[in-house]
């Protein structure tokens, strides 16, 4: 099954959910894919994000889906392998619709770290970002309680199966409220961390994601 996590404006939170459902999600099932189109996943694992990845195997004409295994990475120790997004920046629509199929029918959970989908995609990485979203088994919106990124989120073409919304104290917009205003469900409230931020920024979150966050994350998968 393929989930999709994006949000309708930067920095939402996408890549630590992300991380955070895939580590979750390799646990319970033994293993799982994290797919990267947001970019950000390999700084946030202490490697280096100039690795080849998806948006290579797409410029190749002839690649095979054995390439495309060959450029995954094995980040933590519960089972989670990630598929980095690579340099490209232009592809077929053929190669596009070929990667959505082969990881549609992979064996494991493959969560996509989407990022920010603008409302306009206008290069071939948007465009790519906003079929991840339409074509996931599962998509969800990641959004923090921010009156602005609800009016983002409304203004999107894209729908979702629910919100993540991560918590914030000194928000007056609660749950409630987000599934009013987005008239979608929230699946799962992730409380705001600085530790989650300092682990981001430091390389080592994906090797020691929070059972706590895992937790919270249970009703999206």
């Amino acid at each position: 099954m393929l989930f999709s996590l994006w949000s309708a404006k930067a920095g939402a939170g996408c890549t630590a959910i992300a991380i955070a459902l895939a580590n979750d999600l390799a646990i319970r099932r033994g293993s799982a894919l994290l797919v990267d189109v947001g970019g950000d996943v390999p700084s946030c694992a202490g490697l280096d994000p100039a690795i080849d990845g998806l948006t290579d195997w797409l410029r190749a004409s002839r690649s095979s889906i054995d390439a495309m295994a060959r450029l995954e990475i094995a980040i933590g120790s519960n089972g989670v392998d990630l598929l980095p997004l690579g340099s490209a920046h232009r592809w077929s629509a053929t190669r596009q619709a070929s990667l959505l199929q082969l990881l549609a029918h992979d064996p494991r959970p493959v969560v996509v770290d989407v990022g920010h989908v603008p409302a306009r995609p206008q290069s071939c990485l948007e465009r790519l970002r906003e079929r991840f979203v339409i074509d996931a088994d599962q998509s969800f919106l990641v959004s923090r309680q921010c009156y602005l990124s609800m009016r983002r989120a409304l203004a999107s073409p894209l729908r979702s199966n629910g919100v993540i919304l991560v918590r914030e104290t000194e928000r007056a917009l609660d749950a409630f409220d987000v599934a009013h205003l987005l008239s979608l469900p929230v699946v799962a409230q992730v409380d705001h961390d600085p530790l989650v931020s300092r682990a981001l920024d430091s390389g080592t979150f994906a090797s020691r994601v929070p059972k706590l966050l895992g937790r919270q994350l249970r009703g999206v998968a």
